[in-house]
């Protein structure tokens, strides 16, 4: 039996209070593929994924520590791939936060999340956390998913003292 696949996914560009902090959101849905690893390479912002379905699966933390699972995490800024285990699914949605973004909407420095990846509840509150998993994963489209992460990062953002973007870390 040949199982069909399915590639579906939507970019989109926050609105202009948010565009300092993250530079955008990526929906992807994949189903049908052969298991496999897809590397995360690295890149010039700290990742934030919903993962709808089942959990996503660090084969190797960005710090090189052993295998997680998170239905929603941010990982830091890191200097090697990090390998995220798949089934031949994956469904869910990326955001691009900024190193600003991550003091910004998380409550941390972004040299806090360097090389690690953590669970959001880590860096929200368990209710927001699971809040921002609840309502995303239950929304029938991608449009209405970005309209519940616009929501939730506005009042992310108003819960926080803004990072200076011209900043920097010592």
């Amino acid at each position: 039996m040949t199982v069909e696949q399915v590639a579906d996914s939507a970019v989109y560009r926050p609105p202009a209070v948010l565009r300092p902090f993250v530079e955008r959101y990526v929906g992807y849905r994949n189903t049908g593929y052969e298991a496999g690893v897809h590397l995360g390479m690295p890149g010039r912002h700290l990742t934030v994924v919903i993962s709808f379905d089942a959990p996503l699966t660090l084969a190797m933390q960005p710090d090189g520590g052993s295998a997680t699972d998170h239905l929603s995490m941010i990982s830091g800024l890191h200097d090697r791939a990090v390998e995220i285990r798949h089934n031949g699914n994956q469904h869910g949605i990326q955001l691009d936060v900024t190193p600003a973004g991550a003091r910004a909407l998380f409550g941390a420095p972004a040299q806090a999340l360097v090389s690690t990846a953590v669970d959001i509840a880590d860096t929200w509150s368990g209710r927001t956390a699971a809040e921002l998993y609840e309502r995303t994963a239950v929304a029938t489209s991608w449009t209405d998913r970005f309209a519940v992460l616009d929501e939730l990062l506005v009042r992310a953002l108003s819960a926080h003292v803004p990072y200076p973007s011209s900043a920097r870390i010592a």
